[in-house]
């Protein structure tokens, strides 16, 4: 960087010994004048604004034939950087914009893909919650039929206690009387 001049709109601009006026050699003059035209950086807007020149915006005087004739060849290699640099620039634009098309097909396939994973959770869902109800409800009626069963067999098992204990009792009074 220590070589790189301080002024970049005298980058690339030609230099004149001290001894010699600039203001009196014509070339020179137009030649620095063509070099600051081209380091002018051109945006997008205004290049996709205008119109490339044509021969009917330019005056038919002699004097800017004049201009256009003695034209250093940089003017010529600048508009055709900033062509290329506008060729670059909607390449770019263009490339952006497949990105962003493809960025968004991406997203509403995730966005379908979301959709069914939402559906199928939800369906999942309600199937547990009618599953879970069942299981419940079958949960309760076989709680329900073995506390009927339990006391069916304790009744039963009564009963029969009873049986026995009346019989040993009966048994018990015939041999007291014996």
């Amino acid at each position: 960087f220590a070589d790189a001049p301080a002024d970049a709109q005298t980058k690339g601009a030609p230099t004149t010994p001290a001894n010699q006026n600039p203001a009196s050699d014509e070339k020179t003059s137009n030649a620095a004048t063509a070099t600051s035209k081209a380091k002018q950086t051109p945006t997008l807007s205004s290049n996709l604004s205008s119109a490339p020149p044509t021969s009917n915006n330019i005056p038919s005087t002699p004097a800017t034939h004049a201009k256009i004739n003695n034209a250093p060849p940089s003017s010529s290699s600048a508009s055709v950087s900033s062509l290329k640099e506008l060729r670059k620039l909607r390449r770019h634009v263009l490339q952006l914009n497949s990105d962003l098309e493809s960025t968004e097909r991406e997203i509403d396939a995730q966005r379908q893909e979301l959709d069914r994973a939402a559906s199928r959770m939800e369906r999942d869902r309600s199937r547990h919650k009618q599953e879970k109800e069942a299981v419940a409800a079958s949960h309760q009626a076989e709680v329900a039929n073995l506390v009927a069963a339990h006391e069916r067999a304790l009744q039963q098992m009564k009963d029969g206690n009873e049986v026995k204990v009346a019989e040993m009792e009966e048994r018990v009074r015939r041999a007291e009387n014996e």
